[in-house]
């Protein structure tokens, strides 16, 4: 093997992510990195709510987070809501590469499954008949199983923990709420990647905050962090 491909969403990157890279390069192995879920305004799987980064920011982030990788490989990846053609579309972009390739992940009780994404584990029948090996790995401690990327999402800016790239996503939070419109109406609401969300969606889907609130009380933010 040359090559080894991690795929994810990243939303945010995290330590965990760092490290699945790191444990491709210590096996000698050449990082291909897919970003996923990069689906645009238009589209039925376009999701800034759980998808606030878009893929340039996802490059930026991805570069920052890994200063020690030269000139990675970074390829984006959409949702198409079946897992067999997504699974094809993921060997396709392997090309003449895929008999030195093989699929890295971790595995852990958090994978996300259902609707447009599903999780790697899920997918490794169907890369596996397809061609592309699956090497699966585990988190050393346990309880590195709880981090995942949806609970940092909702975290405000001043309690951010265990991010790859903090200072970068800091920034950004900040001049997505800046450069908001409608941040009168945030006021009362603390800075999370909701409003990374929420400018991804004024500039790519012409949808204000204004009219997303809909004259309701700043309050009612809660109940879609909660499910953010």
């Amino acid at each position: 093997m040359k090559y080894a491909v991690s795929i994810g969403r990243r939303q945010p990157m995290h330590r965990i992510h760092v490290e699945c890279i790191r444990e491709i390069m210590d096996a000698d192995l050449t990082p291909i990195i897919i970003v996923g879920s990069v689906n645009k305004a238009g589209s039925k799987f376009f999701d800034p709510l759980r998808n606030p980064l878009n893929f340039e920011q996802q490059k930026e982030q991805i570069q920052v987070a890994l200063p020690f990788l030269k000139n990675p490989e970074i390829i984006p990846l959409e949702d198409i809501g079946n897992l067999e053609r997504w699974c094809a579309s993921v060997v396709a972009l392997l090309k003449d590469r895929l008999p030195d390739c093989v699929m890295h992940y971790r595995a852990k009780q958090g994978d996300e499954s259902g609707g447009a994404i599903e999780s790697l584990s899920a997918s490794e029948a169907v890369f596996s008949k397809l061609g592309l090996k699956s090497w699966r790995t585990v988190n050393k401690n346990p309880e590195d199983d709880l981090l995942n990327s949806s609970d940092l999402r909702t975290l405000p800016i001043n309690q951010l923990h265990d991010l790859a790239a903090p200072d970068y996503i800091r920034t950004l939070m900040q001049q997505a709420r800046e450069q908001n419109p409608d941040k009168q109406l945030l006021a009362s609401i603390p800075i999370t990647m909701l409003d990374i969300s929420l400018i991804r969606l004024a500039r790519e889907a012409g949808v204000s905050t204004a009219s997303l609130l809909n004259n309701k009380p700043a309050a009612d933010w809660q109940s879609v962090l909660a499910a953010f």
